[in-house]
């Protein structure tokens, strides 16, 4: 890895994609949906 590479933003960009993964899974405990839509505001 670049030692350049702004880890803060880097770690956001890891962050919204794990998030946008997890959305796409069929049947999503409730629990995990409900900190899915926390997340997002």
């Amino acid at each position: 890895m670049d030692p350049s590479t702004d880890a803060e933003r880097l770690a956001d960009a890891c962050a919204h994609a794990l998030l946008d993964a997890i959305s796409r899974l069929p049947q999503i405990p409730a629990e995990l949906a409900d900190a899915m839509a926390t997340a997002r505001m």
